[in-house]
């Protein structure tokens, strides 16, 4: 057994949710969380982000996700899910089953909870392991 396999196996989570995550704000599906920073423009949209609010960086924020204890300034000011706007712009049907639908904001969901655990579960063995409390 080898327990700095974690950073290995967290870099290839991390990989895979950058490119995850920067497929969901291509389809304009990573929706701003602080709704003050915000500012309303003619009444026809129902809010532009201010030039302040932080730009989403789909690596920074897989960072952000993965590691415990660290705060990128991603995870709190983005979230997965349909950006409310007029008209609708995101494209979220993944695949349809029958009835059916799979979409991309539930996979974004999904994946943001695995790489969470995954980044307390590997964080958290690679401490034991530095730590001496796990051995080879």
């Amino acid at each position: 057994y080898e327990p700095f396999r974690a950073i290995k196996i967290g870099l290839v989570i991390i990989a895979i949710g950058a490119l995850v995550f920067s497929v969901g704000n291509h389809r304009n599906l990573m929706a701003e969380t602080k709704l003050a920073e915000q500012v309303l423009d003619n009444g026809d949209q129902l809010g532009l982000v201010s030039p302040t609010y932080p730009r989403f960086n789909a690596i920074v924020y897989s960072l952000d996700v993965f590691l415990p204890f660290v705060d990128l300034n991603q995870v709190c000011y983005w979230i997965p899910g349909e950006k409310p706007s007029k008209p609708r712009k995101s494209r979220n049907c993944l695949m349809h089953i029958g009835r059916y639908s799979l979409k991309w904001s539930a996979v974004l969901h999904g994946y943001l909870w695995f790489q969470t655990l995954a980044g307390w579960t590997l964080c958290t063995l690679l401490a034991a392991a530095v730590t001496g409390i796990v051995q080879s």
